[in-house]
């Protein structure tokens, strides 16, 4: 992505959403054997608005219409290409 930063001319949010499209159509849908790209695409917003809090699958996979195995599943996939990271709370 160097292109992106030398370039003052791009438009982020056109460049993003193109990379989500790729990432959406070429990479998870072979990953994770996805049916419906629309479910998986309000997963991911269902979880980049989870941003901060404790993962509950019950809770994403209800805002995102699937079941909550498949929200573990689709989540794995997002941690294992790098697309969001788990942590773990930090313990006083």
């Amino acid at each position: 992505m160097p292109k992106l930063y030398a370039d003052e001319n791009i438009d982020w949010e056109i460049y993003y959403s193109s990379y989500v499209d790729t990432y959406l159509h070429r990479d998870i849908r072979d990953l994770a054997q996805v049916a419906d790209e629309m479910q998986l695409y309000s997963f991911m917003t269902a979880a980049a608005a989870h941003t901060a809090k404790p993962v509950i699958y019950e809770e994403l996979a209800g805002e995102a219409g699937i079941s909550a195995p498949t929200a573990k599943k689709w989540l794995s996939v997002l941690v294992s290409s790098h697309i969001i990271s788990l942590h773990s709370p930090l313990s006083g």
